[in-house]
């Protein structure tokens, strides 16, 4: 059986848990619900990804629920991992190498720090991760 205890969260759950007529709100709030009950798994997103999510969430109209989401980040369990000068550049390699990939930067991103850190486990629904060898969350 294969244990949990690190989980990445990735622009694409965090977006659809929040937005309820996107098309993977119901599955995303099903699996954060099971996340949930496992408080020993350490829930991680990166800064990058935190941008990603603000900003789309705002393109997208929904400011109020950016601006909401940003506040109630603050008192929240996550670990946030702060992009430093070393893993810019591990993910600008990352990112020249993968170009026969459709991976965006922020991508890339999280594959370094998953790898890094050791993370295996991403709650996404962006097939990137799988194609760059990450169990998605189901």
């Amino acid at each position: 059986m294969n244990i949990i205890k690190q989980c990445f969260f990735d622009t694409s759950a965090i977006v659809s848990t929040l937005i309820k007529n996107d098309q993977h709100h119901q599955k995303a709030t099903q699996i954060l619900s099971n996340i949930n009950k496992k408080p020993a798994i350490e829930r991680i997103t990166t800064d990058y990804v935190l941008d990603e999510s603000l900003t789309l969430l705002k393109a997208r109209g929904y400011y109020k629920l950016a601006a909401d989401f940003s506040k109630g980040l603050l008192g929240t369990n996550f670990k946030i991992i702060y992009i430093t000068p070393a893993i810019f550049q591990q993910s600008l390699l990352y990112f020249a190498k993968h170009q026969d990939k459709a991976y965006s930067f922020t991508d890339c991103v999280s594959f370094v720090v998953m790898r890094n850190y050791q993370i295996k486990h991403a709650f996404t629904f962006d097939h990137h991760f799988e194609q760059a060898s990450f169990l998605i969350i189901k």
